[in-house]
């Protein structure tokens, strides 16, 4: 079942598509298009499901994916690293969060937040083992991820990892995800 017509007007607009654009692109008659925007004529299904096609194939290529907004430099520490040496890529690198990688594999993450709460339960945390203190690991997703999911992980999670092909290729935190949509307005 195809969507309501009045659909094509509304998305051809959401594309900056004029008429003739979207009658070249399709091959269906810019009449027809303007006939059927006007509610003046019933298309065939061939010609409304070439529209909607077109239309379809138009949003999944301007959809925002992981992959467009991920940062390819992951910054890591093991399971095995003190927390002064997570502290000071925190600090030097400017993030919340760092995964804890093992081969190839996020084992965990270590936050500002969970630092501050360990804080309370030892004395002196700097030279305690990242393993000690870490929370449990980053979800992963792959890079085709729309935008709209990855902002729903994002609401659970501090970031999120970006897999390609089953292996670790960039992470996304909320402030990447906020500054990709700011740049896109």
């Amino acid at each position: 079942m195809l969507p309501d017509l009045k659909e094509i007007r509304l998305r051809r607009k959401r594309f900056n598509l004029t008429q003739s654009d979207l009658a070249s692109i399709t091959g269906v008659s810019q009449s027809l298009i303007a006939k059927i925007e006007s509610q003046q004529t019933i298309p065939s299904y061939l010609n409304a499901k070439k529209l909607f096609d077109t239309l379809n194939k138009l949003e999944q290529e301007n959809v925002v994916k992981a992959s467009d907004i991920q940062s390819r430099k992951i910054i890591s520490v093991k399971r095995e690293d003190p927390v002064k040496k997570a502290i000071t890529l925190m600090g030097k690198n400017s993030v919340s969060q760092l995964p804890v990688i093992e081969n190839k594999s996020c084992v965990g993450n270590v936050s500002e937040k969970s630092l501050l709460e360990k804080i309370i339960s030892f004395e002196d945390i700097s030279d305690t083992k990242v393993a000690n203190v870490m929370d449990e690991a980053l979800p992963t997703l792959p890079g085709n991820t729309p935008i709209t999911l990855l902002s729903q992980m994002l609401n659970y999670s501090q970031a999120v990892l970006v897999t390609e092909n089953g292996k670790i290729c960039g992470i996304i935190s909320k402030s990447d995800l906020l500054e990709a949509v700011a740049k896109k307005r």
